[in-house]
């Protein structure tokens, strides 16, 4: 995955929660840099979902298996 920071301030995840959501663009916060990031491919997204089913089958009995998404994408408006 390629990604650009287009913050120089480092932003809490409450501040990067509160940025609204445009279109056109994918914002991920990285160590309190905000940067934009290309959307995961659909087969990467199969890929976790079925590695997901497996771990749930394997281990549920010891706990919760989910997916860890660390933020929300945020998009932000062009104009």
């Amino acid at each position: 995955m390629v990604a650009s920071a287009i913050s120089l301030q480092p932003m809490t995840v409450d501040a990067f929660r509160r940025i609204p959501n445009p279109a056109g663009l994918r914002l991920e916060l990285h160590d309190g840099a905000v940067v934009q990031v290309a959307p995961p491919k659909v087969r990467h997204a199969a890929i976790q979902k079925r590695i997901r089913k497996l771990l749930e089958s394997r281990l549920s009995q010891f706990g919760e298996v989910d997916s860890e998404f660390t933020v929300r994408p945020v998009r932000l408006s062009s104009g």
